[in-house]
């Protein structure tokens, strides 16, 4: 069975979906262990610049994310990710036609929306 090519828009939209959520999810980590280890360095160090520059890395990294909130969009890009690559394995296969695969492209942006919403109403 020879695979169809996957239109370049959902390609793109795929990738894109596919790097944030990776992006956010190295985000979340560096930052969150960076935090830790900073913070733990500061506490740790009997030396005062050593502390305040460590304290400082620390400050700005748990802000990071706490405010920035990285695994909250790496949970919503993931979510459309996967909707998407699903339905673009279906049409590769030709188990979809061209139409489902676009209407679950809007599907899973619908998603990204809908989830954009509710974190929105909880803040």
């Amino acid at each position: 069975m020879e695979e169809k090519p996957i239109p370049r828009s959902v390609k793109k939209r795929l990738d894109g979906w596919f790097i944030t959520f990776w992006a956010f999810t190295i985000c979340h980590y560096l930052f969150g262990i960076g935090g830790v280890l900073a913070s733990t360095i500061a506490a740790s160090s009997d030396e005062s610049n050593v502390s305040r520059t460590f304290g400082t890395i620390a400050a700005v990294c748990i802000a990071f994310v706490g405010f920035v909130k990285p695994d909250d969009k790496y949970r919503k890009h993931v979510i459309a990710w996967r909707i998407l690559d699903e339905k673009v394995n279906l049409y590769r296969f030709g188990l979809i036609e061209l139409n489902d695969l676009v209407a679950s492209m809007n599907l899973a942006e619908k998603t990204l929306d809908q989830i954009e919403r509710e974190v929105g109403k909880s803040n």
